[in-house]
């Protein structure tokens, strides 16, 4: 089992997050972002923490991803069919990406005022053991894989519009 944990701008959250995990029987990778990974020492020893790794290769191999809930991260968990932890920090478009989510059924949110330690524990446990949170972001990845590929698209509209 992996989870993937994109940066979430500063050592306090991406630590709670690593810290949070740890108590799970799981590998779990943490991307520390603009944090050098040695200053969220100590993790548990189920955690690792890199800098940076790119989102397609390791989603692929995810069990749940927990993120800030930008776009590109929701997107991503969407696209590979993974349930999703958001965390939002505020920004209004992080905001609207947990709604979805949590609209879909594709995942939880844990709100910037209930962000400590045991609701993100408690909220990871729940995102992996309730089975119906992954069977609905794989709906929604099968659903996005039917989608028009997007140059086509583009050359239709083109092709219409000129």
């Amino acid at each position: 089992m992996e989870l993937k944990a994109p940066p979430l701008r500063g050592k306090p959250r991406a630590w709670m997050v690593a810290s949070a995990a740890g108590a799970l029987a799981a590998s779990v990778v943490v991307t520390s972002g603009p944090v050098a990974p040695a200053a969220l020492n100590p993790l548990p020893a189920n955690v690792r923490a890199v800098p940076y790794l790119p989102q397609g290769q390791v989603l692929e191999h995810a069990d749940a991803l927990v993120s800030h809930g930008g776009a590109g991260s929701t997107l991503g968990g969407l696209v590979h069919g993974v349930p999703h932890l958001v965390l939002p920090q505020g920004a209004p478009s992080q905001q609207r990406c947990a709604e979805q989510i949590t609209r879909l059924g594709a995942g939880l949110v844990v709100s910037p005022a209930e962000q400590s330690l045991g609701n993100v524990q408690s909220a990871l446990q729940e995102l992996l053991a309730t089975d119906t949170y992954r069977a609905t972001a794989r709906r929604v990845a099968a659903d996005l894989e039917r989608l028009p590929d997007v140059g086509a698209v583009a050359d239709e509209l083109l092709r219409r519009y000129r």
